[in-house]
């Protein structure tokens, strides 16, 4: 951040190409000096995300274990879960999480050390931002201030003390209202059923996507007998409670939901997680009079959850942070040290504020890599033109454009790009590139001036980052039927405009001449289990381990045999 205006952010990931890399952000650091041609002594400050350092310091402890370490996570697991809810209980609960606080403590003191000794960022400079803080600050900056006043809910599975805030936010200040503890929090409810069923752990979209299939009469036992009563809201409060400690869901899930259809249980998880946010989000407009939401937070990168909440009456605008996890924390604890520091902060080129390359850079990296022994290799004269005519024909394109995307989702510039109203476009992505679970649903890139074609009830401002869904017209159900989920036909759409992305509005615009639709399906560049790329270098591991035939690296398209 410069001068208040966030210019550029990478994850380590987009480097060490380990999906949500939990090291030390070296590599990202790096980049972030090159590119921006800063020194350390430049830096007035260097803002860490959250109260704990991440885990895996230089091969050391994992400070940032939310609720315990070692020999004193088996020494309470067993008495926090029978005894919580008593005062026992809380006492333990209380004592477990002060084992934390040294602890974090020294990971500060050891990552104040790292940084000036690999980089030489003078010590005092270092600041320190709570976390559920970062989120809200990620949304009150990324969106900006208009005047009104708005409530920003944050929601995760757990970040310092908390696992959900309520804050207003108005005349440029945020004043937090309530909070809950992680002890109660929903998120790790629906992290450790992701685990129970076998499913890895943060990625919402994969419960979420299986939980569609059965009807509400189907999984209406096993929510009846395994998820109800288990957490609740506070009455008249803006606060949650359960009656086990929920980062210890698994132990409930093991005593009540073995031997339950998988779907049946993922259903249940979903109804309950959406029942409660729909409960939270009310009461937080009725008890402040405010009706303009913004969130934040993991749990809000649950596209159906973010559904019920803009469906909600009471909400009269409604801002979703995009991708919302933990990768926009550190710009919201870069925001909050601007505004403490008196600056006026600013977005101007939404999340694509990763690496990008020139059309030297890529020929340099073809020919370093030997690249055109292996691959038909070709230069295109209209790269936009040229692969709308080939999703026009079917067939199936990674596209490396500009800058990268900052955090999970595709925003065309590392996307697979298909056609969307071919099932085959569907079922190849799925099964030879992206090898991704039979329920999992994609999502359509779609030109903005066609939201009214294809979106039951298409969004006033927009809905430019895939970070809520919507009910479908007849049109998309055809158009897009490739890109919508299969069984309940909603979509989680990127509405596209030049002003956000000219080069891609212009390669959907080419497209739409040539068949008449307004979106293509639109997909990550990357293989199952690996980050969305960034780099060549990832493009490139992208397109040599996977089925896909086409890759085009701005100017150069690399084919192989067929």
């Amino acid at each position: 951040m410069h001068d208040g205006r966030l210019e550029l952010a990478a994850a380590e990931e987009k480097f060490d190409n380990i999906k949500r890399s939990g090291g030390p952000p070296l590599k990202a650091i790096a980049w972030l000096l090159e590119e921006s041609g800063l020194r350390p002594a430049d830096i007035d400050a260097v803002a860490h995300a959250g109260m704990v350092p991440p885990s895996r310091l230089s091969g050391g402890p994992d400070y940032d274990e939310p609720h315990g370490l070692g020999a004193a996570r088996r020494l309470y697991a067993s008495a926090e879960y029978r005894l919580f809810g008593s005062a026992m209980g809380r006492a333990t609960f209380r004592a477990h999480r002060r084992l934390r606080r040294p602890r974090a403590a020294a990971g500060r003191e050891d990552l104040r050390r790292l940084l000036a000794s690999t980089f030489g960022f003078p010590a005092d400079r270092m600041r320190w931002v709570e976390h559920h803080a970062c989120h809200a600050h990620a949304s009150a900056g990324f969106f900006g201030d208009d005047g009104r006043d708005w409530l920003i809910l944050t929601m995760d599975a757990a970040g310092d003390d908390h696992f959900a805030t309520v804050n207003r936010f108005s005349g440029g200040q945020i004043q937090r209202l309530a909070s809950t503890g992680w002890e109660h929090s929903l998120g790790w409810m629906y992290a450790r059923t992701t685990e129970f069923l076998g499913l890895r752990r943060g990625e919402h979209h994969k419960l979420m996507g299986l939980a569609a299939y059965p009807s509400a009469e189907d999984y209406s036992e096993t929510l009846g007998e395994v998820f109800e009563g288990v957490a609740w809201l506070r009455p008249g409060s803006l606060e949650f409670d359960s009656r086990i400690p929920m980062y210890r869901f698994d132990r409930h899930l093991r005593q009540t939901a073995v031997g339950r259809r998988f779907d049946y249980v993922a259903a249940a998880a979903q109804a309950l997680l959406e029942e409660l946010v729909v409960q939270w989000v009310g009461r937080a407009i009725e008890l402040t009079g405010i009706p303009n939401v913004m969130t934040g937070g993991g749990v809000f990168m649950n596209v159906k959850v973010n559904k019920r909440v803009q469906e909600l009456p009471e909400v009269r605008q409604i801002r979703f942070m995009p991708s919302c996890g933990d990768e926009t924390n550190p710009i919201g604890a870069a925001f909050k040290i601007a505004r403490d520091a008196g600056e006026d902060v600013a977005v101007e080129d939404g999340l694509y504020l990763g690496p990008r390359y020139g059309e030297e850079q890529v020929r340099d990296f073809v020919d370093r890599n030997g690249l055109r022994d292996r691959y038909g290799v070709t230069q295109l004269g209209d790269p936009e033109a040229e692969i709308a005519e080939l999703i026009a024909r079917k067939e199936i394109v990674g596209r490396v454009a500009g800058r990268a995307e900052l955090g999970a989702r595709a925003l065309g510039n590392r996307s697979i790009l298909a056609h969307p109203g071919d099932l085959r476009s569907f079922y190849t992505v799925n099964d030879q590139i992206k090898e991704r679970d039979f329920w999992m649903p994609f999502a359509p890139a779609v030109l903005e001036e066609d939201a009214g074609r294809y979106l039951l009830r298409p969004p006033e401002h927009g809905a430019p980052y895939m970070i809520t869904a919507f009910d479908t017209t007849p049109a998309a159900r055809d158009d897009l039927r490739a890109a919508i989920h299969q069984k309940d036909l909603t979509v989680r759409p990127q509405l596209v405009t030049a002003a956000a992305n000219r080069r891609f509005h212009r390669l959907l615009t080419e497209f739409k001449t040539r068949t008449g639709i307004g979106g293509v399906l639109s997909t990550s560049l990357n293989i199952h289990g690996y980050p969305l790329a960034a780099t060549l270098d990832q493009a490139l591991f992208t397109f040599e381990r996977s089925g896909l035939r086409y890759l085009v690296l701005e100017d150069t398209m690399l084919k192989k045999d067929a």
